[in-house]
């Protein structure tokens, strides 16, 4: 195995329906970039690696700037 963590992890989360879910969440309200972050990443790396089950968990995102208007919460959310 190559050591391309960057490319091991988008082939690991491309059809993954919960990043999905997360990113679209991060879009709506961020702006520019963003880079996710955190304990998704290294779980899902560290899985593949030695062939172990990814537990659940949130996922950390970092984005360039935020969107000046109101917070997006996905509907049935309670904030």
């Amino acid at each position: 195995m190559d050591n391309n963590f960057s490319a091991l992890f988008k082939r690991l989360i491309v059809d993954n329906p919960y990043f999905l879910h997360g990113v679209e969440i991060a879009r709506a309200n961020s702006t520019g970039d963003l880079w996710v972050i955190g304990g998704f990443v290294y779980r899902h790396l560290a899985a593949e690696l030695f062939h172990s089950k990814v537990f659940p968990s949130d996922i950390d995102f970092v984005a360039s700037g935020p969107k000046p208007k109101k917070l997006h919460i996905p509907r049935g959310w309670d904030v």
